[in-house]
């Protein structure tokens, strides 16, 4: 999936209203455009369901309003918004790269602290396609440094695969290519023999082709092109449909913006849009009209999910604007140290929850639009202040170092690390290199004069 939604972003799964709405917590994960594409769908084909004035929707008119009494109701039309232009939504990825994509989603998705550090470290490992390339005794000593058991380790790592359902951390393409079969293709027969296809490759090393593969199994050919078609699809690297270097139109999910001193958040209210229809709904009675009672019960489920949508989100959006009020008043500088954990307890909902409402989601700020997981950060602490510091901060005290070194005799990353340690930040020579590199410093040698 896309890091950047656009104008013509498409919706990649198919939403089956009955089935999500089996858990209206589904909704949580769809972002402004795809509830927009939703409700369009299902006011074309469910009679029970229809908008308040009768007209096609106005999308823009319920784009960012609250029902919130915490939260000032403005329409999006009014003249406090004549700023909000097309330039402001304009995302400029040049500053991410994979390793801050992958720091950002780790400290989201594991709230125990051993995990995210060992994640931390093992990312280190991962390249810039996006595999995870270390050897199994390194594997052996990192689990043990940090005093985990295999099966915890490797938990973690199926997680950090499902991350936006990118495979991220796939040893090869072998295993990426079975990650893909068995989380992209619907039909079970066709999943099995391609997972089974690449599994067996995997294992034998034998490079033999789909169609020797289906001959050993003694199935016939005759959906052997339909297959093909399948695996012609297929990314072909985990890390292929990241594009940090872009310049792209986002939508964003809310706005956050100060209005006469007071921080004022603006957020989507779609269900205020939609009804059901009288007409209908009292007009059924008995067995020949299930049809209709089903729909009814389905446009029903889709209002309260909604509303439960823009609750835990306005929730959500609330906590952040406290709790990271110096991003929003100075900056990505000051982005604090703050986990999903924390926010769920302060919500009153749970991790998941928080995960499946920050994913996908971008916000826009006085400081450009961002994607919501940059306001959650990992944190380090200081043992001899107490302070906990975000990556960000350690990034900006690693960069003082280096501007303060003797240039005729620069730093080693183990010698900036050892700087750090003693300050009472531990932070290891790896993530020194990872953090100097991805503020693009150049290594050792070539930062003397």
């Amino acid at each position: 999936m896309s890091l950047k939604p656009t104008l013509s972003t498409s919706l990649k799964t198919s939403l089956n209203l009955s089935a999500q709405l089996k858990n209206s917590i589904e909704l949580l994960k769809l972002t402004g455009i795809e509830i927009e594409q939703l409700i369009r769908d299902e006011i074309s084909k469910n009679l029970m369901l229809e908008t308040k004035d009768g007209n096609e929707i106005d999308f823009k008119r319920y784009a960012n309003i609250n029902k919130d009494s915490n939260i000032q109701t403005i329409n999006i039309n009014d003249e406090s918004f004549d700023e909000l232009n097309f330039i402001e939504n304009i995302s400029n990825n040049n500053e991410q790269t994979l390793d801050s994509f992958l720091e950002k989603n780790i400290y989201l998705e594991f709230s125990d602290t051993k995990i995210s550090d060992f994640m931390t470290e093992l990312i280190v490992n991962i390249d810039e396609k996006g595999y995870l390339d270390l050897e199994e005794d390194e594997f052996n000593k990192l689990i043990k440094k940090y005093k985990l058991d295999e099966h915890t380790a490797l938990k973690a790592i199926e997680k950090l695969k499902s991350i936006e359902w990118l495979g991220i951390g796939c040893k090869d393409f072998y295993e990426f290519s079975i990650f893909q079969a068995e989380h992209s293709i619907s039909n079970e027969n066709n999943k099995k023999i391609i997972s089974g296809y690449f599994k067996n490759i995997q294992i034998s090393q034998d490079l033999m082709s789909l169609e020797s593969y289906l001959n050993k199994l003694g199935k016939n050919n005759s959906n052997l092109e339909d297959l093909k078609k399948i695996i012609q699809k297929f990314r072909p690297f985990p890390s292929s449909s990241l594009d940090f270097d872009s310049v792209s139109y986002i939508n964003p999910d809310a706005i956050v913006k100060k209005i006469e001193g007071q921080w004022e958040i603006f957020l989507g209210s779609y269900h205020q849009a939609l009804e059901i229809n009288d007409v209908y709904k009292t007009a059924i009675r008995g067995k020949e009209y299930e049809a209709l009672k089903s729909q009814l019960r389905d446009a029903q489920a889709l209002l309260y999910g909604l509303e439960i949508r823009e609750s835990n989100f306005s929730k959500i959006l609330n906590i952040l604007l406290v709790e990271q009020k110096d991003f929003f008043e100075f900056g990505h500088q000051s982005i604090k140290p703050l986990n999903a954990k924390e926010v769920a307890s302060l919500a009153d909902i749970s991790e998941s929850s928080v995960s499946r409402i920050v994913n996908q989601k971008y916000i826009q700020t006085p400081h450009g639009t961002i994607a919501l997981r940059q306001l959650f950060a990992k944190g380090f602490s200081d043992s001899r202040s107490g302070e906990v510091l975000s990556v960000d901060q350690i990034k900006n005290e690693i960069k003082k170092i280096i501007e303060a070194e003797d240039k005729s005799k620069p730093l080693s990353d183990q010698k900036i690390s050892d700087i750090l340690n003693n300050s009472g930040l531990n932070i290891a020579r790896r993530t020194t290199t990872k953090y100097r590199e991805g503020m693009g410093i150049p290594k050792t040698k070539d930062r003397r004069n």
